[in-house]
């Protein structure tokens, strides 16, 4: 059994020599690999760089469209700012141009809210116009001073007489 342990134990240098050996295949191994992993990953690699491209395009877009939608913003409010003008001008020509109409008659914040507005306006003051013609025409009254009417002579006594008849004839010279 002597000769069976002996002949079963490597010296250093051998051992040295596998280890160096060993490594040497494991690097090789570890070279094969990589290789395989690179040709196995080349085409996903190509999909991830068109992927990364394709969202870098998508960044570029979605910051544009922020920013349009920013710029149009500020002019739907400006446009706003605007049409309020407008109708509050609108409102005011109206009270204006029809003396008979309060601003409180006149509401709205559109065009054609004020214009609606306008119509109930009409409507009220058609109502109080005949209201108050009704009422007129109730209650008659003559125009200016009653009728000029000859003078009844026949109660006068003659002296009365005598001196109008002389005083009309002073005014007929």
């Amino acid at each position: 059994m002597a000769d069976e342990n002996t002949n079963n134990q490597i010296t250093q240098e051998q051992y040295d020599q596998l280890k160096v050996e060993l490594e040497a295949q494991v690097e090789a191994e570890k070279a094969r690999a990589k290789e395989a992993v690179a040709q196995a990953t080349q085409p996903l690699q190509g999909r991830i760089t068109e992927l990364e491209g394709s969202l870098q395009s998508k960044d570029e877009e979605i910051t544009t469209l922020k920013t349009e939608g920013e710029t149009k913003d500020g002019s739907l409010t400006q446009l706003q700012a605007s049409l309020d003008g407008a109708v509050g001008e609108y409102k005011s020509l109206v009270v204006s141009s029809n003396p008979l109409f309060s601003e409180e008659l006149v509401q709205g914040s559109t065009i054609d809210e004020v214009k609606a507005s306008v119509e109930r306006a009409n409507a009220v003051v058609g109502k109080v116009k005949a209201s108050l013609e009704s009422q007129a025409n109730l209650t008659t009254i003559p125009a200016g001073a009653p009728a000029a009417t000859p003078v009844d002579l026949s109660t006068l006594s003659s002296r009365e007489k005598i001196t109008r008849g002389l005083g009309e004839a002073r005014k007929e010279k």
